[in-house]
């Protein structure tokens, strides 16, 4: 069904997006061609902390773009043997960077 498609999570930000890591983790299962999702702006995850207690401490997020993360092979990160959600997290974790 999938076999050397392309799937576009359009306005789905990737480290926060579950359809993303479904399909990320899935990406060899499926035999997709590539994997592409884009988001408006930049995730209100990355970059930021939160205060633990209260709001006016609150680091925000101040890179303010558009993000576009494009899959054409996944890397077993952890060396298992095979790509799962661990993996997908390790490769996000570097996007951050």
């Amino acid at each position: 069904m999938f076999r050397d498609k392309t799937i576009l999570l359009s306005a789905d930000d990737p480290f926060e997006s579950n359809f993303f890591k479904f399909f990320a983790v899935h990406f060899n299962d499926f035999g997709l061609k590539r994997l592409i999702a884009t988001s408006y702006d930049s995730s209100p995850v990355v970059n930021t902390q939160l205060s633990l207690f209260d709001d006016e401490n609150q680091v925000t997020n101040t890179s303010s773009k558009a993000y576009k993360i494009d899959l054409t092979h996944v890397v077993d990160f952890n060396h298992d043997g095979r790509f799962n959600i661990e993996d997908v997290e390790k490769m996000l974790n570097e996007e951050k960077m």
